[in-house]
């Protein structure tokens, strides 16, 4: 890029460059993006007090920056003196600036054969037009060339560069992009724009009023098929992956992105299939044993399972409609002859991490006493078959199912019936499973990373990271240079959790982590 096009693309970029928070309510700068944008984003370049300090706080005890906003604006400078651009953050640009930046995307398809990268335009809210304007020509007269042409459309005023990068004034909104993608701004201010959309409006106010870092808005799909369409994809792997085109990945997602000094907060927004209840029976997780560094449930898994099998079969994958033959032959379990009907709500737990004190089970809830004993004597027998070692009687207590000791796994494994609970562990007992000594629902970090999720989420997933680093250090990770570099990062986080919950025909989930304290 020439003098005349990084000038006028750094007069443009320097205000969303400066962002590293959000705001929740997007409706000014979405009317500047087309109803078909296939994503857009949004932030705050002004955050508030909590904001602020959420950010430096992560700034700092992740990352080591002590003042990452001071660093920000020293590098903004810099780049303005090298663009022979006599401003400075605080006296030329920080007078006008606006509360919120953005961005949007105008198609993902490469506009032609030579561009790498797909259409953007870039957005943000001026408090002082007059004095914008005032900066945009300060930039072109670091050109010595004269600094850009000027031009015209639909009422709109703007600078073009030798680069084809367009900047200007649409709604008291700095829009900088390529010369079209400006067009199709100025075209959605006076016509149709994103935030009419229903789509868009549903899933980003869906989100809340609580301030956010940052929101997004995504048609996975139409990335993905755009991926697909790229020369450097091999176009057969490209077509076993087409069946998800029009699964989940067929609807919008809306993102959000909130923090505080102690955890950071992603929320999901996606489209709800059927009507049946997402979120997780929080009580089946909370009796879990206390020691669990990993924790996940499942509402009403046997419905899930057979969903999952059906989308399989039908998703045109290759050999896809013999999933359940496969299965079959693998475990001898036949899951079209055999009913998931029978089994409800779940939760699988971690404990330990090395043998011989590392437990994992399953506790799952069941309606029909029957149905899982097919599935325990075949899970019986493929247990034998692969450990050439002969099965005992069925647990203490257990109506029905099997032991079996483990060489290297001090409690061996069991699995069994007991009462209307399905219970398989590895590494210890149905007992210690059902009975633990202590549960997680009273373990202070697991209360204090649940609380992190709001009242609104059932924990469907928990997790103790310190933990899980320490099983991927002694799984080989250690040897890594590449996760090795990581650790100093990673050890700043404590505990992640996860929750879903539905609402008016969407799926609300929810992921926060927590940093050390």
């Amino acid at each position: 890029m020439g003098k005349t096009g990084g000038a006028l693309a750094l007069a443009a970029s320097i205000a969303l460059a400066i962002a590293a928070c959000g705001d929740g309510d997007g409706a000014e700068l979405a009317s500047l993006a087309p109803p078909d944008a296939p994503f857009y984003a949004e932030v705050a370049l002004r955050p508030g007090d909590e904001q602020a300090e959420a950010i430096e706080a992560f700034a700092e005890r992740v990352a080591g920056f002590e003042d990452p906003a001071a660093a920000i604006v020293a590098k903004l400078d810099a780049s303005l003196a090298d663009g022979d651009i006599d401003a400075t953050y605080s006296d030329d640009i920080e007078p006008w600036l606006g509360e919120r930046g953005a961005l949007f995307v105008r198609s993902f398809e490469r506009s032609n054969a030579s561009a790498m990268t797909p259409d953007v335009a870039l957005m943000a809210e001026v408090d002082d037009p007059g004095a914008a304007l005032e900066f945009i020509d300060l930039a072109a007269a670091g050109n010595t060339e004269g600094g850009g042409e000027e031009h015209s459309y639909g009422g709109v005023d703007y600078r073009l560069d030798d680069e084809g990068t367009a900047i200007g004034l649409i709604d008291d909104i700095l829009t900088v992009g390529p010369e079209d993608a400006f067009k199709v701004a100025v075209d959605a201010a006076d016509g149709e724009s994103l935030a009419e959309s229903e789509e868009f409006t549903q899933r980003t106010e869906a989100l809340g009023d609580d301030d956010l870092l940052a929101t997004a808005y995504l048609e996975p799909g139409a990335a993905i098929e755009a991926a697909f369409a790229s020369e450097d994809v091999n176009q057969a792997d490209a077509r076993l992956l087409n069946p998800l085109l029009g699964g989940p990945l067929s609807d919008p997602l809306a993102i959000g992105l909130s923090a505080t000094p102690a955890a950071a907060r992603l929320d999901l927004v996606s489209t709800l299939e059927g009507e049946e209840d997402i979120a997780t029976d929080v009580s089946l997780i909370e009796r879990l044993p206390g020691g669990s560094w990993f924790a996940v449930g499942a509402p009403d898994l046997g419905a899930a399972l057979e969903r999952a099998l059906d989308q399989l079969a039908n998703g045109g994958l290759p050999g896809a409609r013999t999933i359940r033959e496969t299965i079959r032959d693998a475990t001898g379990f036949d899951p079209r002859a055999d009913s998931f009907d029978w089994l409800g709500d779940a939760a699988a737990f971690v404990e330990g991490t090395s043998a011989p004190r590392l437990t994992a089970g399953l506790i799952a809830e069941t309606t029909d006493p029957r149905g899982p004993r097919k599935l325990l004597e075949r899970a019986q027998n493929s247990a034998e078959r692969e450990s050439g070692l002969r099965s005992a009687a069925p647990p203490d207590g257990a109506d029905h199912g099997f032991s079996l000791g483990l060489p290297g796994l001090g409690g061996g494994a069991e699995a069994g019936l007991i009462g209307d609970s399905l219970v398989a562990v590895a590494g210890g007992t149905v007992a210690e499973a059902l009975e633990p000594h202590t549960r997680l629902g009273d373990d202070p970090g697991y209360e204090a990373t649940v609380e992190s999720l709001g009242e609104e989420f059932s924990p469907g997933l928990y997790v103790r990271l310190e933990s899980l680093f320490e099983v991927a250090e002694q799984s080989g990770s250690a040897s890594d240079p590449d996760y090795q570099a990581a650790i100093p990062y990673l050890e700043a986080f404590e505990s992640l959790a996860a929750g879903t919950r539905a609402e008016d025909g969407l799926a609300l989930t929810r992921l926060t982590v927590s940093l050390v304290d």
